[in-house]
């Protein structure tokens, strides 16, 4: 947990006000990622429940993406297999 903390503030302190200008000036991309990832997210979870059987929990954990640390520490409390 230390390590995702420490994580996360290092990438907090790269954000700047210069950051934020540009962000605007590219919503659509946003956006877009945005829907891929949760379409990406919703269809890998509904197939390895249907394909492969797994429990919900665990197929939408395994198909949660760039996730891996943090599914690891959070699978057995939400009964993640």
């Amino acid at each position: 947990i230390a390590a995702m903390i420490a994580s996360g503030v290092t990438i907090g302190a790269a954000v700047n006000p210069e950051t934020l200008r540009g962000v605007v000036t590219y919503p659509l991309s946003l956006v877009i990622m945005t829907v891929s990832i949760a379409a990406t997210t919703v269809a890998g979870t509904a197939f390895l429940m249907l394909a492969a059987g797994w429990s919900r929990s665990t197929a939408f954990l395994a198909s949660s993406p760039g996730a891996f640390a943090y599914i690891l520490a959070v699978s057995p409390s939400v009964g993640g297999d």
